[in-house]
């Protein structure tokens, strides 16, 4: 009892340390006059200035979709609505310092609820006495707090993906006999779609494990349940755009930035260039340069297939160790961590007990991995990617601390 009373405080303080750790960074680091949120926030600016779900855009490559009062913006499908939704509310607030603040101390507030998440979901289904490590790596791990302070929904992602591993387990392990697990499952693949299309790819997976453990009408009933829930939006869509849009229109994009001549991750070409000037600005401009982008990726894979082997194996490296080209990525103090990280999972995996414990994790990078390969990699993937190595980490730690440092006790 008195174990269970100190973890119970012990988590608790890792917790609130993760909260402030997270508050603190961006209040020293983050610039709270900033009034820029990637095309989230442009999008949000839109709306509360009642133009719609809309973005601006320039036919000259301009991609920063920078809100302007006096713009004409046209009707947008480039982002998912979740993270937009929890971002509209803040701009009703004027001080430009205080809507920040608000936001990233919201962000630091999930970050919280992940070290709680963590400590569960070890506990429950790795080892017991690795949850607090697991815990504490989710506190302090510096990516983790960066991410909490960025104007993106990652922290709502590594939050959602743990709490969607547990109900898998669940289901795997014959734990979850009622229909609220599977209710609360359709709930976290909802907001995961809402939040970030591209994974619908392991909504699928997911309802493949649930039909693996309750059979294919329990997951019928799932998937019934989030694709009704999502409906509305792919819906809009077709009314806005005249066209089917089931998720978002900037797929092209993504695909180009990992299959074109120039770069990896670049934005455009002068092909792309010339044809996007011929598609008016209005509501059919989206869609427009999205089939434009992927009829261009067609065109360059089908004109040298042999080079996609190489980009292949190009994102792989850039997901799994790092890019180069990527001061980030190559900077000791990210690295040296990183590949830390990647040896302790191994170790983790291997003492973890019979691999098939594990399947929801191990699809769960799967479907990373082929998000990587399908699209592109910025080092910020891999620290989405990173929420769910962090249980075997902790299990590695635990294992290689009873083994070489907590000796056992001579007998006297």
């Amino acid at each position: 009892m008195i174990f269970r009373t100190s973890r119970a405080r012990i988590l608790c303080g890792l917790a609130v340390i993760a909260f402030l750790l997270r508050l603190g960074y961006g209040l020293l680091f983050v610039d709270l006059e900033r009034d820029y949120y990637w095309e989230y926030g442009e999008i949000a600016k839109n709306l509360v200035a009642g133009n719609g779900y809309a973005l601006y855009h320039l036919q000259d490559g301009d991609v920063s979709f920078r809100y302007h009062p006096e713009a004409r913006p046209v009707p947008s499908a480039f982002m998912p609505p979740g993270y937009v939704a929890f971002l509209s509310p803040f701009f009703l607030i004027g001080d430009i310092s205080a809507r920040n603040v608000l936001i990233l101390g919201s962000q630091a507030l999930l970050g919280a609820f992940l070290v709680l998440a963590l400590f569960r979901f070890t506990r429950l289904y790795f080892d017991e006495r690795a949850a607090l490590v697991a815990a504490a790596i989710g506190a302090l791990l510096p990516e983790f707090i960066y991410a909490a302070n960025s104007y993106t929904p990652t922290a709502f992602y590594h939050l959602l993906v743990i709490l969607l591993l547990e109900r898998l387990y669940s289901f795997l392990q014959r734990r979850d006999a009622g229909w609220e697990g599977v209710g609360v499952t359709a709930f976290l693949c909802i907001a995961l779609l809402f939040m970030r299309s591209e994974t619908a790819l392991f909504v699928m997976v997911s309802a493949v494990i649930v039909a693996w453990s309750r059979g294919w009408k329990i997951a019928g009933a799932l998937l019934i349940v989030v694709m009704l829930a999502y409906a509305p939006w792919s819906m809009r869509n077709a009314l806005v755009f005249d066209e089917v849009v089931p998720m978002t229109t900037s797929g092209g994009l993504n695909l180009f930035r990992g299959h074109n001549d120039d770069e990896h991750g670049a934005w455009t070409d002068s092909v792309v260039e010339a044809r996007k000037r011929a598609i008016p600005l209005d509501a059919h401009y989206e869609p427009g340069v999205d089939r434009i982008l992927r009829e261009r990726v067609g065109e360059i894979v089908m004109g040298d297939p042999g080079a996609e082997v190489a980009r292949t194996a190009e994102k792989l490296l850039y997901l799994w160790l790092f890019n180069p080209s990527q001061d980030r990525a190559i900077n000791l103090f990210y690295l040296l961590p990183w590949l830390l990280m990647l040896g302790l999972t191994a170790y983790g995996i291997a003492v973890t007990g019979p691999p098939a414990r594990h399947v929801p994790t191990f699809l769960f990078l799967a479907y990373s991995t082929a998000l990587a390969v399908l699209f592109f990699v910025l080092p910020r993937y891999q620290t989405m990617m990173k929420v769910a190595l962090i249980p075997f980490v902790a299990v590695g730690l635990v294992r290689l601390w009873r083994k070489y440092v907590d000796f056992p006790r001579p007998i006297s």
